[in-house]
């Protein structure tokens, strides 16, 4: 809703042939640095939904492990899109943890291990694995201590491993074209473990696959959410989304508050007598000021109202190691919330709302 974005082309010489530069990385040191000493296993105690043991490397099965970046969001769309190369190469996807929100995968490879949590206590593995048709091998505690453990020793085993780098600019201003010779060069390779190193997120291969329909949060997360749906609103409520956080500045220099936001949702038929639930990552009442003025709108803040819906806060809460990683998992519950409403207006650059509008548009996926 802030602002438009627009694709940039790269010029065609920068776009290097996966094969080339095999000779970047000298060993697993070179990425990771040196290691330091911290648990093994993450302390989250949220429901799993994989039956699978955690960090397991099978002599007779072929992996893909893939880099990670930026918040839950795009950490998705990063699995989505290896989920689909690992479908179409016939690999097991060794799937990292989910972080809290870093710049790039040399952010989130340093992520310690209490603002990381097995992404199979995010996603309903058990449903993604016949949805998507491939094997998701979790992994528990942070990527660089999987790394450091099971490939680190073996890095130098003929047929063992393969990193392949990706384009310093990343994939998401990479051609199509590159991408798809990217996917063959996949295909042709023998490594048992293949580890795409580097600038990973893209919208491509997930779109490619026609995946991004099969998103599925735990029943844990997906049950919070109904919860806070049901016992706040009785099931009738509509709902915002607006980004502001990083985005805060960019935004209000189009506009000084939410007007934008609450001229639509009139468009839309948002009912003056059904409440709103807004989800918001930074709140100043004078910039949401058009929104309360039309309005009964609920925040996070005010779910705690309810005796159910604060017993499940303190169950959630409980079940985590760190604040910073709970804040960045309630968003999944967020998403959900808004994905449940009657009429929802989100904010176009976000890929957080791109989400929601997804699982709206799949609703069994929140049944």
């Amino acid at each position: 809703l802030f602002f438009r974005t627009h694709n940039v082309s790269l010029p065609s010489e920068r776009e290097e042939d996966p094969r080339e530069g095999e000779d970047f990385v000298a060993n697993i040191s070179a990425i990771i640095g040196r290691l330091v000493p911290d648990p093994m296993r993450n302390t989250s105690a949220l429901p799993r939904t994989s039956s699978r043991e955690y960090n397991v490397i099978d002599p007779d099965t072929r992996y893909l492990l893939y880099s990670p970046s930026g918040g839950f969001t795009n950490q998705l769309l990063c699995f989505l899109s290896a989920a689909y190369l690992a479908q179409v190469t016939n690999r097991t996807l060794l799937v990292p943890p989910k972080g809290r929100h870093s710049n790039l995968f040399t952010g989130y490879v340093k992520l310690p291990l209490a603002e990381t949590v097995p992404m199979d206590h995010a996603l309903d593995f058990d449903y993604l694995e016949g949805a998507l048709k491939v094997d998701l091998q979790p992994i528990n505690g942070t990527l660089k201590q999987f790394i450091s453990k099971h490939l680190k020793p073996r890095q130098d085993e003929e047929g063992f491993l393969t990193i392949e780098r990706l384009l310093k600019t990343g994939l998401r201003q990479a051609s199509h074209a590159y991408q798809d010779k990217l996917e063959r060069r996949i295909m042709g390779l023998k490594s048992q473990v293949v580890w795409l190193y580097g600038r990973f997120y893209t919208k491509y291969y997930a779109a490619k696959g026609h995946i991004t329909r099969f998103v599925r949060f735990s029943p844990y997360i997906t049950e919070f959410s109904r919860i806070i749906a049901q016992e706040m609103f009785n099931g009738t409520f509509n709902a915002f989304h607006v980004r502001l956080g990083d985005y805060g500045s960019r935004a209000k220099q189009v506009s000084t508050n939410a007007r934008a936001f609450a001229s639509l949702a009139k468009k839309l038929g948002f009912e003056s007598d059904v409440p709103v639930y807004l989800a918001t990552d930074s709140y100043t009442r004078s910039y949401f000021r058009p929104i309360l003025k039309e309005w009964n709108v609920t925040r996070v803040t005010d779910l705690t109202s309810s005796a159910v819906v604060k017993q499940w806060f303190e169950d959630f809460h409980s079940r985590l190691p760190n604040t910073d990683i709970q804040s960045s998992l309630f968003g999944l519950v967020d998403q959900l919330v808004c994905a449940r409403a009657q009429k929802y207006v989100g904010t176009t650059i976000s890929t957080f709302s791109k989400v929601i509008i997804s699982m709206r548009r799949n609703i069994p996926v929140i049944a």
